[in-house]
């Protein structure tokens, strides 16, 4: 197909309305289960803090917590690198909800992201002068 023939444009695609969406985001189950996955992030960040307390290094945490290493690997790196983890309690305690309460991901999800933009996203928008903000 010659690409100077092809019309310019969004692709026709079938759209849901926002209402739609959402509901099928809230009945949607989640592919794991939130209860053992929190218990699994709580159990290494435990024995990652004790390894770095004792003066562990890195490579040897990474062989001794390998499967964590692997399906975290931005986690790990956090946890190992002193990152500030205070968010990590609150997402921790929303996948405790999602596994007792029966609290949506989706739900879930929209709680941190209300949480990180109140956080990170709101100063910013509200220090930018009013001629500067797109």
């Amino acid at each position: 197909m010659d690409p100077r023939k092809v019309k310019p444009g969004v692709p026709k695609v079938d759209r849901k309305s926002l209402t739609e969406s959402i509901a099928e985001a809230e009945t949607t189950p989640v592919a794991f289960d939130p209860t053992t996955r929190a218990t699994f992030i709580r159990y290494n960040i435990a024995i990652i803090a004790k390894l770095m307390k004792e003066g562990v290094d890195k490579t040897e945490i990474f062989k001794q917590c390998s499967d964590f290493a692997e399906q975290f690997p931005e986690l790990f790196k956090k946890i190992t690198n002193g990152d500030d983890m205070s968010n990590l309690g609150i997402m921790l305690a929303l996948l405790d909800k999602m596994g007792s309460d029966g609290l949506s991901q989706h739900k879930a999800s929209v709680a941190i992201g209300q949480k990180l933009a109140k956080d990170y996203i709101t100063p910013v928008v509200e220090k930018t002068p009013p001629n500067k903000k797109k």
